[in-house]
């Protein structure tokens, strides 16, 4: 189903708030994730989680996050588990399952009913 306008940002706003979130509890256990917030600031979320997924090698903060076992925290997971993945390519959640796989995170991924 194609989204209009407004529908996409409704779902850019619902999953910058995720990231956000995401973030700050990443720094209750002492990752500060700086450079992503930064480009939060200056870019759509969407756009944002793009490259960050289609970043080879992966980000040095996915590495931070699976060494503390909060992949559940990466925008992988995020983007696969919310309604917002209707804004991304196929290459782009394939992308972010492969990743999510090799590491054996498991994850719940959101379907439209």
């Amino acid at each position: 189903m194609a989204l209009d306008r407004a529908q996409k940002e409704q779902l850019r706003r619902l999953l910058l708030d995720k990231l956000r979130k995401a973030c700050k509890e990443s720094k209750k256990f002492g990752y500060n994730p700086s450079y992503f917030i930064e480009m939060l600031q200056d870019r759509d979320a969407d756009e944002v989680a793009e490259l960050v997924i289609l970043k080879d090698p992966p980000p040095t903060g996915f590495s931070r996050l699976l060494l503390n076992k909060r992949l559940d925290l990466s925008t992988e997971h995020i983007i696969l588990t919310g309604e917002w993945k209707e804004l991304f390519d196929f290459p782009v959640l394939e992308k972010a399952r492969e990743r999510l796989d090799e590491c054996g995170h498991s994850y719940t991924e959101w379907y439209p009913d």
